[in-house]
């Protein structure tokens, strides 16, 4: 699937996204920075049961593991309201950056001793990876049939939010920046922040998007001006705070749309529409507290939660 962008606007609403569901940005088909391919199989997926049937063994096996690259306070936020609804139920978080969880899920895998349950990161081609290497457990959550037909695979993943990257400056500042291309024209002084691609699935998305457009030699050009790299929204808009830089390019719009004293700019060239899509690994250890965790962020509950606390945009409508 071919990286797009969007042009326009939108906040709350998933629509936009039905409008534009072959525009999601897919990295399965970009290069990576590391190698994402998971070779292991972890044998047949088992055959679907009853809603009933999997809530008695959920209770029987009493606990979950969640590998996520959602901010580890979201992530907690998500993970007790889920407790809140199962009691009998333990959720434990593990939360990193997309790439860090990937390389631990893939650790998992081939040394055969699988702790995740549940996975979610930025990055649609990690769940197509795994899909055909037989590693994603065969479940069709529900929930994920009231999802646009483009955001899900029937069987194995749904995205639970979609992120779109833009640009940020502090309210007042004088800068003419209205699409990616004004970052190269910018006055030589002028600190720009970016997230770390090594890491960040957002990240490598907006990296190969605008090398896409205009070339390495964007990235080359950029390189040689005042950029800071962060790890994550958070430090970014903290470095803008205490004035270590003047402009945020590629932060996930939804966490700067609800920081005071910031102003986006959606570029004129386009804005990044990134998935996050959740599933139940093949050989989870808990696979049916999974499968409830999965309806639960599916559900029109789990998707307000992505609203208000996941820095992102639900994927339901």
């Amino acid at each position: 699937m071919t990286p797009v962008w969007h042009n326009r606007p939108f906040r709350q609403s998933m629509a936009a996204v039905a409008v534009v569901a072959g525009m999601m940005v897919a990295l399965g088909g970009c290069p990576q920075p590391r190698p994402l391919e998971v070779t292991i199989n972890a044998g047949p997926s088992a055959l679907p049961v009853s809603q009933e049937e999997i809530l008695a063994q959920a209770r029987r096996e009493r606990e979950l593991d969640w590998y996520t690259s959602l901010p580890a306070q979201d992530a907690h936020a998500i993970a007790r309201r889920f407790m809140q609804k199962y009691p009998f139920l333990t959720c434990r978080v593990t939360r990193s950056s997309t790439f860090e969880i990937v390389q631990r899920v893939q650790n998992e895998i081939s040394r055969g001793q699988v702790v995740a349950d549940v996975l979610h990161v930025l990055d649609t081609g990690v769940f197509v990876n795994l899909q055909q290497s037989g590693q994603l457990y065969r479940y069709e959550a529900p929930e994920s049939k009231s999802l646009p037909p483009a955001l899900r695979s029937p069987g194995y993943w749904a995205a639970c939010r979609v992120v779109v990257t833009a640009l940020a400056i502090r309210e007042g500042e004088r800068l003419k920046l209205e699409a990616w291309s004004d970052l190269l024209n910018l006055p030589l002084d002028t600190a720009i922040g970016i997230k770390d691609a090594e890491t960040s699935g957002s990240a490598y998305a907006t990296y190969y998007l605008l090398r896409d457009k205009y070339g390495y030699s964007f990235w080359e050009r950029l390189a040689v001006r005042h950029v800071r790299i962060y790890r994550s929204e958070v430090d970014m808009l903290a470095g803008l705070r205490r004035g270590e830089v003047d402009v945020l390019a590629g932060i996930m719009a939804e966490p700067a749309f609800r920081e005071p004293g910031v102003r986006m700019i959606w570029p004129k060239d386009g804005a990044p529409i990134v998935l996050g899509p959740i599933a139940v690994l093949a050989a989870a250890p808990h696979p049916n507290a999974g499968k409830l965790f999965v309806d639960f962020v599916l559900s029109r509950e789990g998707q307000a939660l992505i609203r208000d606390v996941g820095g992102g945009y639900p994927a339901r409508e």
